[in-house]
């Protein structure tokens, strides 16, 4: 079935691992990511993408949006510099680019093209699961 289910974020975590862990379990890997953090970040680096071969998805985070935390954009402002750790972490990265503000998204697409999208503005704050889903994979979801 081709469609959109939408699902509330779970509150028992972060809203990454939250989104992660509804998306994960059904999906076929690869699985492609691609994160956007225009609100905070200029618009010619905004868009990453990355690969999942796994569910460890916090590895790949680390390995390729970390360094966005020592961006002059992101660390700019009055004693901000001063009250960060020198070693960043995924926890840091996962406080400063909440995916509730504004413009910022994260989108993933796995090999049987199946997308899951969390977006403050275009999926109001749920996780939207689109494309290629059936009732076997998407469970206990809202149908739009």
């Amino acid at each position: 079935m081709y469609g959109v289910a939408y699902e509330e974020l779970d509150d028992a975590g972060t809203e990454y691992e939250n989104f992660f862990d509804a998306i994960l379990p059904h999906a076929t890997f690869p699985v492609e990511v691609a994160f956007c953090g225009r609100g905070v970040l200029d618009n010619d680096d905004s868009i990453h993408v990355m690969t999942l071969h796994d569910t460890n998805w916090q590895t790949v985070f680390e390995e390729h949006l970390l360094h966005l935390l020592n961006r002059r954009e992101v660390t700019s402002g009055l004693f901000s510099k001063y009250a960060r750790p020198s070693q960043q972490t995924l926890e840091d990265f996962m406080s400063e680019f909440s995916l509730l503000m504004a413009y910022n998204f994260i989108v993933t697409h796995d090999a049987m093209d199946r997308f899951g999208m969390l977006d403050h503005f275009c999926t109001n704050g749920k996780i939207a699961h689109f494309g290629k889903i059936d009732d076997g994979n998407i469970i206990q979801k809202e149908e739009a």
